[in-house]
């Protein structure tokens, strides 16, 4: 995922049918959240990737940043 709030609906959807629905760990879909994510979002979220324990945290402030209505319609 690149940040742009009009790609994040698109993004999420094909994460949650493909990874977060499919695997069995958190590590292991924090692995592959990590992988999608530029170096940029890593580099914001910090620490929080690096721990599986945060996994649903982490989802949570990528949907708080990029997932609002509100940031996605003045995206547009």
């Amino acid at each position: 995922f690149d940040g742009n709030p009009i790609n994040w609906p698109m993004f999420i959807q094909s994460f949650k049918v493909q990874i977060h629905d499919t695997c069995f760990s958190d590590a292991e879909r924090q692995h592959h959240l990590r992988a999608s994510l530029t170096t940029e979002i890593q580099n914001n979220l910090g620490e929080v990737l690096l721990n599986p324990g945060l996994y649903s945290f982490a989802l949570k402030e990528l949907h708080r940043k990029f997932g609002n209505p509100r940031i996605v319609s003045t995206a547009c």
